[in-house]
């Protein structure tokens, strides 16, 4: 059974709950005598009723446990004994859930052994004595109610124990001060924990109480407090703004701002409300520049987007926290197919002024095509084998390819008559490009050795041991004065162009190191800033082109060797096509993935920007040459 405590004017509240406990099978009884637990009703007049407190002081006299019920935290600091005793904060008394709570709490109680009367201590000596005791044996189990045990004896007897009892209960008070609010910190923090913004409002109440609102003790509390409701706040902020719902953002913002005026999470969400005016603004001009192919402005807004809203996200269903892509599939959308080769198409490369395309063929073709008609104007075949490489002049008058290893030849355009071939069997050349002048060619053989060759004789007029083991691609800077090397060694070697020509030894002005297995391209970005490299290690690498330095690693898929690379000449982005059959497009300078273009089945092997940068060509194992159009 049960006891109620209520101010006599708290009748009307205690009625509905006293009915709904006795519906639960708790046993209410009207005398603290027979109760072997007694029920709180609490309220701001009980605090002030001296009936409640002659029957709690009587309650605690007898070890009788107590339950506070509808307890408003504000008033706490009068009842002590509360800070361990169980509270059920009821706001509404129809609550079932809360309701079956207590009523569980209570048919748990154990019949308490003393045996009391009702109502206030009589006042005598003996009934201070007994009271002063209870109290003492409260101290440790109960220091609460030990201290408001005290207090009532002293506000009765301010004299007991010849007034020394005033100083006992001080120090006593202060020793379990600073106990309690040891332990109420570390209930605030599980409360934080598990985001019990109740639970925790509660312990910051009683912390107030006990500390009397000492600023000192209170505030940091409250910091802790507000803090974490901060943190929970922004990710809902996080996520209305994920869901575009700026409305409810905002609301969230102006309420983190009235927990704290100045604080920077809710100034960043309504700073990316605002920039999401102008991304909005700028996409609706992204999806224009979409429809008419503009490459180079679809870049560049969605650059900007970027950097102002970075989780701004594609209206059309990208996902959050993804790079935001512009629509590029349609804009890569196929432009012409050339047909010709009948195996592996190995190398690509446009004409200075974009007109044509040379292309050379694992069957031993090099062929010239036509880009505006889509058509082969000239076919060439040689029996030495596959044609790997293919470059122009810097005029676009001739063409360099290498046929297996064995043979340079150059040919006049637009025919394809050959002017010059070099006989290079006993030391055979992976690698071939023309010098800035149009006057010599430089190429890499499978020892290491980088050679100048005359095109008026075919003398060798200067040459370098680069690398240690075979040359597989060269690359001249865009200016001319830089040629980038490398191959089955793993590493890009940067020599400065006049050291090359001045033959016998030279250093190289920038190596760098990253990739795993043999490289098979290396190029200049169009502004020499970045050297592209892609390698049988399955990666597409980005490289500082000033310092050697590696800035980005895009990796195509796992064990797919990586055959070509190439830069848009405006655009900032970078293309590389392997065999895991993709051309993969990357964003400069960070390297992030852009988007995938599915390339032949089995493979890609070369891939080409054209000068103008409107169109971008690959080829793979099935001899099939893709055109697509880049705006």
């Amino acid at each position: 059974m049960i006891a109620l405590i209520r101010a006599p004017d708290d009748q009307p509240a205690a009625d509905p709950l006293t009915a709904s406990l006795a519906g639960r099978g708790v046993v209410i009884t009207p005398t603290l005598t027979e109760a072997g637990r007694v029920v709180l009703l609490f309220s701001p007049r009980a605090a002030e009723s001296p009936e409640v407190r002659a029957s709690i002081t009587a309650a605690l006299v007898a070890h009788k446990p107590v339950i506070a019920v509808l307890a408003e935290p504000a008033a706490f600091g009068d009842f002590l004994f509360l800070l361990d005793a169980d509270r059920f904060l009821l706001r509404d008394l129809e609550d079932p859930a809360a309701l079956d709570r207590l009523a569980a709490a209570l048919l748990d109680a154990k019949p308490a052994p003393d045996t009391i009367t009702a109502g206030a201590p009589s006042g005598s000596p003996a009934d201070a004595d007994s009271q002063f005791f209870a109290a003492v044996e409260l101290i440790d189990s109960s220091p609460g109610a030990a201290i408001y045990l005290l207090r009532d004896l002293l506000a009765r007897e301010p004299g007991y124990a010849d007034g020394q009892a005033v100083v006992f209960v001080a120090d006593l008070e202060a020793q379990i001060r600073e106990s309690w609010l040891g332990k109420l910190s570390a209930r605030l923090d599980e409360a934080l924990a598990g985001r019990d913004w109740a639970q925790a409002e509660t312990m910051l109440t009683d912390a107030a109480a006990l500390a009397g609102d000492d600023p000192a003790v209170v505030q940091p509390l409250r910091d802790r407090l507000i803090d974490a409701r901060l943190a929970e706040l922004l990710e809902q902020a996080d996520e209305r703004l994920s869901a575009r719902d700026h409305t409810a953002a905002r609301r969230i913002a102006d309420e983190m701002l009235a927990l704290r005026a100045d604080d920077p999470g809710a100034e960043a969400v309504l700073d990316r409300i605002s920039g999401w005016a102008m991304c909005d603004a700028l996409y609706d001009r992204v999806r224009a520049a979409v429809a008419q192919e503009r490459m180079v402005a679809i870049s560049t807004l969605m650059r900007h987007i970027n950097r102002r809203c970075p989780d701004y996200g594609d209206p059309d269903g990208l996902l959050r926290h993804t790079r935001i892509v512009p629509g590029l599939a349609p804009m890569l959308r196929v432009r012409s197919e050339l047909s010709g080769h009948s195996d592996v198409v190995h190398a690509l490369a446009f004409s200075p002024d974009g007109a044509f395309l040379a292309s050379g063929g694992k069957e031993g073709s090099l062929r010239l095509w036509d880009v505006a008609a889509g058509r082969a104007v000239s076919v060439q075949r040689r029996r030495e084998g596959p044609v790997r490489s293919v470059c122009y002049d810097p005029d676009g008058q001739h063409i360099a390819s290498i046929s297996g290893g064995q043979v340079i030849r150059v040919w006049a355009m637009p025919d394809g008559s050959e002017t010059v071939t070099l006989d290079v069997a006993g030391e055979p050349v992976d690698a071939v490009i023309f010098t800035p002048d149009g006057l010599s060619l430089i190429a890499g053989d499978i020892r290491g050795v980088i050679r100048v060759i005359r095109l008026e004789d075919g003398q060798v007029s200067t040459q370098l041991q680069a690398h240690r083991l075979g040359i597989h691609t060269l690359a001249l800077s865009p200016d001319g004065t830089l040629l980038a090397s490398a191959g089955a060694d793993k590493e890009i070697r940067v020599w400065r162009l006049n050291d090359v020509f001045s033959g016998g030894v030279a250093r190289p002005v920038l190596v760098c190191q990253g990739h795993q297995w043999l490289i098979n391209q290396v190029a200049f970005s169009a502004d020499g800033a970045w050297i592209g490299s892609v390698a049988n290690d399955s990666t597409f690498r980005l490289w500082n082109a000033a310092d050697g330095s590696a800035i980005a690693t895009g990796e195509h898929l796992s064990g797919r060797t990586v055959k070509g690379v190439a830069f848009s000449p405006h655009a900032p982005i970078a293309a590389s096509a392997g065999y895991d059959n993709l051309v993969r497009l990357w964003e400069l300078p960070g390297g992030q993935p852009l988007h995938a273009i599915e390339g032949d089945e089995g493979g890609v092997e070369a891939v080409a920007f054209s000068p103008d940068g409107t169109m971008l060509a690959s080829a793979g194992v099935k001899g099939r040459i893709v055109l697509r159009g880049v705006g």
